[in-house]
């Protein structure tokens, strides 16, 4: 012990200030202070722009929301074509695909197999050419990884492909961002005052937007890309943990004259459809192969109950019947089946409003009650 105190004396003496550091550490206790809100309005302002993912994130998980959003701690880069990459080249090439097919005055209903082919070939090798899916390129092994993307994505357009068939579909815009300051073509983003006299602004991008048309009316919908099987929850929605959609359909609606500036248009909903390149088997090959491939790209979500919308989207389900690759059904007396996946309008208006609710009380906690949070 005297050996040691020497040697904390002779520390002191030459450095002083590290010494009482060092020794600080003795005695220390890592004890959680609470946010307060002074120091919560430092890291986020006094203004919350945000998304709708991170909105989800703070309701599953007030402290990983703090450390994501608010210290900015991120995961370290790694050379490796991770699940976000993924999902980043599906989206990029279906943007693409659909913007040639724009670009050069065509509708995806009306393609014969060779146009199909060209197009998709002509997208894949634009897409692949970006630095950002350089990585597909490495090595073999990321060049089969990039033969199978590419293969799910093939099958999943030539599914969308074969149901325009079916109804009175096209598609208006691709990858539309709603909330993004500079950018073209953009759409007006959502923004409320809260309860708490905050403002929050919400960004977001809409994978695609469909126009459907039937009985003399226009309807817009959206459709959002999942890589995995997705339904939409009414309790997830309640407490905030799926806000995704049904923000989608407010901005959709708030936009609806810019989408469509010269055709009055009513709100359809919105849809997950699940990108994969399903394996069927031999025996619903040899019934029918392309029905099989356009029953397993299904559709999964909420539409509005009108009869002119549904028709509209699949005018071949008749009496006792249900669609192949959307979630209603007709009765025997011709109406719709009730179901989860179909809203009156009311109703869908009921939803928007709570969905506002949630987004602007997660504001007002993150601005000004975090310390009740546990944070």
């Amino acid at each position: 012990p005297g050996f040691w105190r020497e040697v904390r004396n002779v520390m002191e003496r030459a450095e002083p200030e590290m010494t009482e550091r060092i020794m600080g550490s003795l005695f220390y206790r890592n004890i959680p202070e609470q946010l307060t809100a002074e120091n919560a309005q430092k890291l986020y302002g006094s203004e919350l722009n945000t998304s709708i993912s991170k909105i989800e994130t703070f309701y599953q998980n007030p402290y990983e929301y703090f450390l994501k959003f608010g210290l900015g701690l991120q995961e370290r880069d790694v050379f490796e074509m991770s699940v976000a990459d993924t999902g980043s080249y599906f989206h990029a090439v279906l943007d693409c695909f659909f913007r040639l097919l724009k670009k050069n005055g065509l509708t995806l209903g009306d393609l014969s197999r060779e146009q199909f082919d060209e197009i998709f070939r002509e997208t894949a090798e634009t897409v692949s050419a970006d630095p950002q899916f350089m990585i597909l390129k490495s090595s073999n092994r990321m060049g089969f990884i990039g033969m199978l993307l590419n293969d799910t994505l093939f099958q999943t357009l030539w599914a969308v492909h074969g149901q325009r068939g079916y109804g009175h579909v096209r598609t208006v815009r691709t990858e539309a961002l709603f909330g993004h300051v500079g950018v073209e073509q953009g759409l007006s983003g959502l923004s409320w005052e809260t309860p708490g006299r905050h403002r929050v602004n919400v960004r977001g991008k809409i994978d695609r937007i469909d126009e459907m048309t039937g009985a003399g009316r226009n309807f817009l919908g959206v459709i959002d890309y999942k890589s995995g099987d997705r339904r939409f929850s009414y309790s997830q929605a309640y407490y905030g943990l799926a806000l995704q959609l049904l923000t989608y359909i407010n901005a959709l609606e708030e936009n609806a004259a810019e989408v469509l500036p010269d055709t009055p248009a009513e709100m359809a909903g919105a849809l997950y459809m699940h990108l994969k390149n399903p394996r069927l088997k031999p025996a619903e090959v040899k019934e029918d192969a392309q029905r099989t491939l356009l029953a397993s790209h299904g559709y999964q979500g909420l539409l509005v109950s009108d009869p002119d919308l549904l028709s509209a989207l699949d005018e071949t389900v008749e009496e006792k019947q249900s669609s192949l690759f959307l979630p209603f059904a007709r009765l025997k007396d011709g109406s719709y089946r009730k179901s989860d996946s179909l809203v009156a309008t009311g109703d869908l208006d009921l939803l928007i409003r709570h969905n506002r609710r949630m987004i602007e009380n997660a504001c007002d906690m993150i601005l000004d009650e975090l310390e009740n949070q546990g944070v």
